[in-house]
């Protein structure tokens, strides 16, 4: 008896360290994976906006303020916003050299625009799906 008690508590030992040691072997995997998956540029963004709503990256950079292209520079605003960990000044930096508040304002102007129903959401949900999408594949060589 003595014996099987001895040998039931080893087994019960090495069950409970194997079930760590998976544990933590999932960890792990999961990190690897949030950290393999790809990372998006201003400049992606702004070409998959672009692309969405046909005008041309130059528009979306440029001085210009028609509707036509303030509403995609405003998406791209929104999305630099909600797929990379950029902060405002460095977005606007990156898009157009401007101010840091005006990328405020476009961005949640957008995000709003999207809680309220607004036509514009079903394109975000559509750059939203192709940026994941973008995201998921690996990178390219650089």
């Amino acid at each position: 008896r003595v014996l099987f008690r001895s040998q039931t508590r080893r087994l019960i030992r090495e069950v409970e360290q194997e079930k760590q040691e998976a544990e933590r072997l999932s960890r792990i995997l999961s990190e690897t994976k949030k950290q393999e998956q790809r990372k998006i540029k201003i400049k992606e963004i702004v070409d998959i906006v672009s692309n969405h709503f046909n005008v041309p990256e130059r528009e979306i950079v440029g001085i210009r303020r028609f509707n036509s292209i303030t509403m995609p520079r405003h998406v791209v605003y929104w999305a630099a916003r909600e797929f990379t960990d950029l902060s405002y000044p460095v977005i606007a930096k990156h898009i157009g050299k401007r101010d840091h508040t005006t990328i405020m304002y476009g961005s949640e102007k957008i995000a709003r625009l999207i809680n309220e129903g607004h036509p514009v959401a079903e394109d975000c949900a559509a750059i939203r799906s192709i940026i994941q999408q973008f995201k998921s594949t690996p990178a390219e060589a650089e």
